[in-house]
């Protein structure tokens, strides 16, 4: 009689469940409890915002620039800490930690109909779109400053793009198709099937999911190896777009309430874009990355 094999696992740590990838996700959800708890703990200190769950915006009167300068500089420390946990593994792991970490403070803030609301009611109306639309450019712009400064940092760049290019030699992929996909696709996923009112958990996860999705189409059809340094852009160009045209039709911003086709575009706050929304970007792209490149030891 003949006793059946057990097959080998294909695991190098002789069958331990702690995958790369699954390490990689632990290290990221602790430095996200880390940056969220700090992001959290600075803006109860510095009353940012003054008044918790009515006051969304950053810059909307009566603004602090010292809470909104005191954020992206916590964000800038977010980043470093994640990259102790994560840089080893993930060169970009220190930014998702920190924007992921960002949202605190979005939740923190409250929805857009307090926006609205506080906007109709002190007679700024829809100029307040240009305000948010000017606090979205700061804060995406010190998102792309740190995910250009990590991508300059990764480990032998020139190798490594030459792996991801391999895998991806259509003659038709280019950057600017990527990013044209990326940003259509995160909007229409935007307006067809999601933030359909602007209450703060659906927001956040619907602008998470919508740059997550949006980026994987893009990454995985039109990329090539250096247009993950640009995937910033789609969370940013959906909210301006979004603010752009709330600005030439607020229809109910009064209530507190856009309506009309495209008010789903307006309703995410620059918060929510620059955290959650980056984060969802960062995550499609990794997670559309070659296997090894996803699972990156450091070793």
């Amino acid at each position: 009689m003949t006793q059946a094999t057990v097959p080998e696992t294909s695991d190098s740590d002789g069958g331990s469940i702690f995958t790369p990838r699954l390490l990689t996700q632990i290290l990221a959800a602790i430095g996200i409890a880390i940056g969220a708890g700090l992001f959290w703990s600075v803006s109860r200190w510095m009353r940012v915002p003054d008044e918790p769950r009515f006051h969304g915006s950053l810059l909307q009167p009566p603004a602090s620039i010292g809470g909104l300068i005191a954020m992206l500089l916590l964000l800038a420390v977010a980043t470093l800490i994640g990259n102790l946990l994560l840089g080893r593994r993930w060169f970009l792991g220190g930014l998702f930690v920190a924007t992921s970490s960002l949202a605190a403070i979005a939740i923190r803030g409250g929805p857009t109909s307090q926006v609205l609301l506080r906007a109709a009611s002190s007679g700024s109306g829809r100029n307040v779109f240009f305000v948010l639309l000017v606090e979205l450019l700061i804060l995406i712009g010190a998102v792309a400053a740190l995910w250009n400064w990590l991508w300059l940092r990764q480990p032998s760049p020139a190798q490594r793009l030459k792996k991801i290019d391999e895998v991806s030699k259509d003659e038709g992929r280019s950057t600017g198709a990527a990013i044209l996909a990326q940003v259509g696709s995160t909007c229409i996923i935007l307006l067809m099937a999601l933030a359909e009112t602007g209450v703060k958990k659906q927001v956040l996860t619907s602008v998470f999911l919508a740059s997550l999705t949006g980026t994987a189409i893009a990454q995985s059809f039109f990329a090539r190896a250096d247009t993950g340094r640009w995937y910033w852009i789609g969370p940013a160009a959906a909210g301006v777009i979004g603010y752009i045209l709330a600005f030439m039709q607020p229809a109910g911003l009064e209530i507190g309430h856009l309506s009309g086709f495209f008010g789903a575009l307006s309703r995410p706050l620059p918060l929510d874009y620059a955290s959650l929304g980056c984060a969802g970007a960062l995550l499609g792209y990794w997670m559309n990355l070659p296997i090894e490149e996803s699972e990156e030891t450091g070793e």
